[in-house]
């Protein structure tokens, strides 16, 4: 079997995937959201808890130039079990290249894969003066494919890695061995929290008190459901 491992970590996750990706807000709500075409219309991809009372004709903010510039949602749809929206605005940015870049199919266990979004919203402005037109570039993290787990019908993809707030609704990217290329695979929904004891000066468990902690273990939702959404409604923009 070819060598998975050194296919993610010795390829850089170029501008193709990186200029793809946004920051966005809705309402008080702050996440990642990416940018797909399909049949030649461009589709946002987001995480649905970021924009679940999202409607049509709703103002979304996009981050680029130190400040949320609103547009018009056209919402394509919220996925009823897996925690994936879709949505389109009337904007393009002109980094993004054309092309399909997204792909269904399960990634083999053990894989290594990367994601990419902003945790705790943060931004990097100036970079993105010079090599982006002002939108910054994401963050990029690493994790394992761990396990896939069912819920109801659908199934989540369980990565081993550090997911933070803020990376919500961003891209899984991974090599994908049938078309021998990086791809989009997966989105970003949260985190597995574990309940963590906590002790006093004498090393005493404190009854009632825990503090919630992150444990390592990344939930995602396969982009099918996405790309589900848009064949039942494939109104996107038109570029």
């Amino acid at each position: 079997m070819e060598n998975l491992k050194e296919k993610i970590e010795g390829t850089i996750i170029g501008s193709s995937f990186t200029n793809r990706v946004f920051m966005i807000k809705y309402g008080e709500a702050i996440g990642t959201s990416f940018v797909i075409d399909v049949d030649n219309k461009q589709y946002f991809v987001t995480a649905k808890h970021v924009i679940s009372k999202a409607k049509e004709n709703d103002l979304i903010g996009i981050y680029s130039n130190g400040i949320f510039k609103d547009y018009t949602l056209h919402l394509i749809g919220h996925h009823d079990i897996a925690d994936i929206s879709v949505f389109s605005i009337n904007f393009r940015s002109p980094n993004i290249t054309k092309r399909n870049i997204q792909c269904i199919g399960e990634p083999v266990y053990g894989q290594d894969m990367a994601f990419l979004g902003f945790p705790f919203a943060m931004t990097q402005d100036e970079v993105a003066k010079i090599v982006n037109n002002g939108y910054p570039l994401p963050f990029l993290k690493r994790a394992t494919m761990s396990a896939i787990m069912q819920e109801g019908d659908e199934k989540i993809f369980m990565l081993d890695g550090i997911n933070n707030p803020g990376f919500s609704g961003g891209p899984v990217i991974y090599y994908n061995i049938k078309l021998k290329e990086n791809c989009i695979g997966a989105v970003i929904s949260g985190y597995k929290q574990q309940h963590d004891e906590i002790v006093d000066s004498k090393g005493k468990v404190i009854s009632g008190v825990a503090s919630l902690g992150n444990a390592g273990l990344i939930r995602s939702w396969s982009i099918k459901y996405a790309i589900d959404l848009i064949n039942q409604n494939p109104t996107g923009y038109n570029y």
